[in-house]
């Protein structure tokens, strides 16, 4: 499918509908009881900085 990555995740541009997609996929799985986690990109960065910061170094794998 166009715009679409082989893992199933959404590709696309700023204003493209993602976090709509995301509230739809989420909003579901808490009515039937599951935890979501959504938060800003940013937000959750600071949050793994303030656990991780004992680290001299973080190496991340498959980002892609």
């Amino acid at each position: 499918m166009a715009g679409e990555r082989r893992d199933g995740s959404p590709v696309r541009p700023a204003r493209g509908g993602k976090n709509h997609l995301g509230s739809a996929v989420g909003h579901p799985l808490i009515d039937v009881g599951y935890g979501v986690l959504f938060p800003r990109t940013s937000e959750l960065v600071q949050k793994l900085q303030a656990k991780l910061h004992r680290f001299a170094l973080i190496i991340l794998d498959d980002l892609s």
